[in-house]
């Protein structure tokens, strides 16, 4: 059986570092005992925003504590924080990442015998693996293709005010059943082809599609071949990141199939990646996605 870590690990992306980082080490007792700037020691001081812009590339503070809890950032976007280890309390997380400043915080493994199975589970360099949870704020929502994943994956759902919290595992299970928990729900939410997070995405293929400036919309036509799960990850990441070559916004994506057979294969995939799947019956178009709404996953054991 896997022991628990003697610390538990979070790590942040955000687009406002400094004041992240600030409003972290707030919630810390005291001043840190060290710092350390880009390797070079500086005096222990109250992080400021200021002290985390003068770091290059990285920053380090410890507080030695009963246990040493340490946060790092590296820029431009990302923090760490090793803490003695206490089991996570859902209503006190969620309190706390409510007064925090960023757009996607990762939970890390509870159990030492997780990392070796973890490449995957990195969804941005710098970051901790997924491990019991991740969550989302405010425009952080943005990294799922839609929010109709939230409903279909295999994890609870936790909310407060702008905050989602993806639960992996029951946080009492001993490793090897937390394991068998979690290994069902981070493949909708790491880099895998079939997960619906779009951290790391970016667009590599050119799309055969049209814009419409009535609706912003991108229709891409499928005739001859079926689309893969990295073009509908590539898709979802343009609806949602991107805009067009001069600056037209996409507020939506179309598929549009000319083969019934094919759509209504498809049909679920794009549906809740949020974007719309039509194709022809008896000659008409039709919209199929209007028409498809596939209850919430509720079979979860733990």
């Amino acid at each position: 059986m896997g022991e628990q870590y003697s610390s538990i690990q979070y790590s942040w992306l955000s687009r406002s570092l400094p004041r992240l980082m600030t409003s972290a080490s707030r919630l810390l007792p005291a001043s840190p005992t060290s710092i350390q700037i880009d390797g070079n020691e500086v005096a222990p001081q109250q992080i400021s925003e200021q002290l985390v812009a003068n770091a290059k590339s990285h920053l380090i503070a410890n507080w030695d504590i009963s246990v040493v809890t340490q946060l790092s950032v590296e820029q431009p976007d990302t923090l760490r924080l090793n803490q003695q280890f206490e089991l996570p309390r859902i209503p006190e997380v969620l309190a706390w990442l409510c007064t925090l400043d960023f757009d996607v915080c990762i939970g890390g493994p509870l159990f030492s015998d997780w990392q070796k199975s973890a490449a995957v589970n990195v969804l941005f360099p710098g970051q901790y693996p997924l491990g019991w949870m991740l969550a989302l704020k405010g425009k952080g929502v943005d990294y799922l293709s839609s929010r109709r994943w939230l409903d279909q994956a295999p994890v609870r759902i936790h909310q407060a005010d702008d905050v989602v919290l993806i639960q992996f595992h029951d946080l009492l299970a001993d490793s090897a059943t937390a394991l068998a928990q979690a290994r069902q729900g981070w493949p909708w939410f790491n880099r895998s082809p079939e997960s619906g997070f779009l951290g790391g995405v970016s667009k590599k293929g050119k799309f055969d599609g049209q814009y419409n400036s009535l609706d912003h919309g991108l229709y891409i036509s499928v005739l001859g071949r079926e689309p893969t799960l990295d073009e509908l990850r590539e898709v979802a990441y343009c609806k949602n990141f991107l805009e067009m070559d001069d600056g037209r916004p996409i507020d939506k994506v179309v598929y549009l199939f000319f083969d019934p057979i094919i759509a209504k294969k498809w049909l679920h995939e794009l549906w809740i990646r949020g974007i719309e799947c039509r194709t022809f019956i008896e000659g008409k178009e039709v919209i199929l996605s209007d028409n498809y709404a596939p209850p919430p996953n509720k079979n979860i054991s733990w």
